[in-house]
């Protein structure tokens, strides 16, 4: 029988049909290094360093659709408003290796790549205009990866996010977060330690989406300790190497939200979501998810591998 699933947390909405289940697409090959940028001798490894951890690096794009010089003038038109490229973007290349899956890349290079995250954040908030941080990846062509080779987007820019305005109108107190309410929801736990949780969402946009999240009720992400974030990426790269267990080296889209307002207290999460099969046309339709996988299963699916 067909469920209509609000989640509480991000107010998403799931048409969970068991019916609809559709069998994964068999991915497109990756590219070779032959030209990748992000390779140990392309062009993103000699200009200069903005954060150094480990491996991971994190650079400027060569050619930036948003950039921090631009100015800061507001112009309305059409009934809204439009700013000339104010913001910054730059790239998180997390190891030099063509082709290594962030399915395998391994808990040192997450925790890296994380702290890599934070440090940049850190700097680019000290411009005011800048309120908005977001990081993004997609591994393989359907998840909008360009070069089989792993690297993460970070984009900072005057506005928040859809994530940060719902934490700006919600509560402030945790005994009243959804989010900590569902850090205690065995159904939905892949795994837990001491400083993070690793769960699937109440209504995933996709079958076997994750979500990894600290415990703690603080949603400032660049002000997470160093060694805080260390075991985050470990949680979630083990969280990945579950997935990579359970589904192969699939597509996949990891994102950072909920980073941006130092003042109100949350949850930062990172959203792991793999590309099993194009949208149904559905969610064209009516906005909502649609798919066929309970999320519970798909947690204990996870849960069963090591």
């Amino acid at each position: 029988m067909s469920e209509l699933r609000a989640c509480p947390i991000d107010g998403t909405v799931l048409l969970l049909a068991p019916d609809r289940l559709a069998l994964p697409v068999a991915p497109a090959p990756l590219p070779g290094p032959e030209g990748c940028p992000l390779c140990a001798d392309g062009a993103a490894w000699r200009g200069p360093v903005l954060a150094h951890h480990g491996e991971a690096r994190a650079v400027p794009v060569g050619r930036p659709g948003l950039r921090v010089e631009a100015g800061a003038s507001v112009h309305r038109a059409s009934g809204g408003t439009w700013r000339p490229g104010l913001g910054a973007h730059e790239l998180i290349v997390p190891t030099p290796r063509h082709g290594e899956s962030p399915y395998a890349m391994g808990e040192q290079a997450w925790g890296d790549a994380l702290a890599a995250v934070a440090e940049r954040i850190r700097d680019l908030r000290g411009d005011r205009r800048l309120q908005g941080f977001q990081w993004a990846m997609g591994w393989r062509a359907e998840a909008g990866g360009r070069y089989g080779h792993a690297g993460l987007q970070l984009v900072a820019t005057p506005t928040l996010s859809a994530v940060e305005r719902q934490h700006r109108a919600a509560h402030r107190d945790p005994a009243d977060c959804p989010t900590c309410a569902r850090l205690t929801d065995r159904a939905h736990l892949i795994e837990q330690d001491a400083v993070g949780v690793a769960l699937s969402p109440f209504a995933p946009a996709v079958p076997f989406a994750c979500r990894v999240l600290p415990r703690a009720h603080q949603g400032v992400f660049d002000a997470t300790p160093d060694a805080a974030l260390q075991q985050l990426g470990a949680l979630l790269a083990r969280t990945l190497a579950r997935l990579g267990r359970v589904l192969g080296d699939r597509p996949v889209s990891i994102a950072l939200s909920g980073v941006s307002d130092p003042t109100i207290p949350g949850h930062w999460r990172i959203d792991v979501s793999p590309w099993l099969h194009p949208a149904p046309p559905i969610e064209a339709a009516t906005g909502w998810r649609s798919h066929g996988l309970a999320p519970e299963r798909a947690a204990e699916a996870l849960r069963a591998v090591s």
